[in-house]
């Protein structure tokens, strides 16, 4: 299975309520054909990495479904993981009054990659799901957070987030120097699309990724 990073990828924002970009609402549709033909019921009693196949799984065709219902009064923005043609991970941003963090709400990599320890797929990607968080430091450096990100872990996927830096209780945060440590040095992001439009890397950004080591 490819490993993933950033550079093979096009981060792609848009808001909730606008319209979804036709590339990103053709990836979304493979997903949906993609959860028909594996249901989750075919991951009963599937484990990976210690946790429940069949709710991680799960997880990811619910939270598809609350992605595509948030009304264009919420204030969300959704983040999508673009590599070439095919759509690799999904997040929404929750609009937070704590201008310290970015808020991360409903994230999932693609199902073909969650369900790879059981059903063999090209697609499947390894660190997906890290190539999504450095997508989200991007974008709350943007958003004047400074890189530093927040969530409510879900029963099951506390281990994952804290291995990539998160630390707390209910909430966990990821620290702006744990953000970096996510990153190697000389790392960047290839293209960010906003609102269907190429956005330029801030200064923020750009100091943040040459303070690397």
């Amino acid at each position: 299975m490819k490993k993933l990073s950033l550079k093979d990828v096009q981060i792609k924002i848009y808001k909730t309520g606008a319209k979804v970009p036709t590339d990103i609402a053709r990836g979304i549709e493979e997903w949906e054909q993609f959860l028909r033909e594996h249901p989750p019921k075919d991951f009963k009693d599937k484990k990976v990495h210690g946790a429940s196949l069949y709710q991680l799984y799960d997880d990811c065709r619910e939270r598809l479904e609350v992605i595509g219902l948030y009304g264009s009064g919420d204030g969300y923005e959704v983040v999508c993981i673009q590599e070439g043609e095919l759509l690799q991970a999904i997040a929404a941003v929750e609009p937070t009054k704590d201008s310290r963090f970015l808020y991360l709400h409903d994230l999932t990599a693609a199902p073909w990659t969650v369900a790879s320890s059981v059903v063999e797929d090209s697609r499947a990607r390894y660190h997906a799901g890290r190539t999504l968080m450095k997508a989200m430091v991007v974008l709350s450096l943007l958003r004047g957070c400074g890189g530093q990100l927040q969530l409510s872990s879900i029963t099951g996927s506390k281990g994952f987030y804290t291995k990539l830096g998160f630390a707390g209780h209910g909430k966990l945060d990821l620290s702006v120097a744990k953000a970096k440590e996510l990153f190697k040095k000389g790392e960047t992001a290839k293209k960010l699309i906003i609102d269907n439009k190429e956005a330029k890397l801030t200064e923020a950004v750009a100091t943040f990724f040459g303070s690397l080591r």
